[in-house]
């Protein structure tokens, strides 16, 4: 009886999408519903947005040093 292969489902990919493409699409909304009101909110969201990525890369910046850090003490 030959071997059956199983083709397990391939993991899904997440992607990272930029900063400039989720503006283009939330302005494309904004635009869509033409309300001046829509477009404050997706502002604010923009804008916190914005405030996580800065974070999110200060959070890595910090990792990445102290890694350094413990590495170089290793080291010594």
């Amino acid at each position: 009886m030959p071997h059956e292969r199983r083709s397990e489902p391939a993991e899904p990919r997440h992607e990272q999408v930029s900063y400039e493409t989720r503006i283009r699409r939330r302005a494309e909304v904004a635009k869509f519903l033409d309300n001046p009101w829509d477009g404050k909110i997706l502002d604010a969201m923009l804008e916190k947005e914005r405030r996580q990525q800065v974070a999110q890369m200060a959070c890595r910046a910090i990792g990445y040093h102290l890694q350094r850090a413990v590495q170089h003490a290793a080291w010594v």
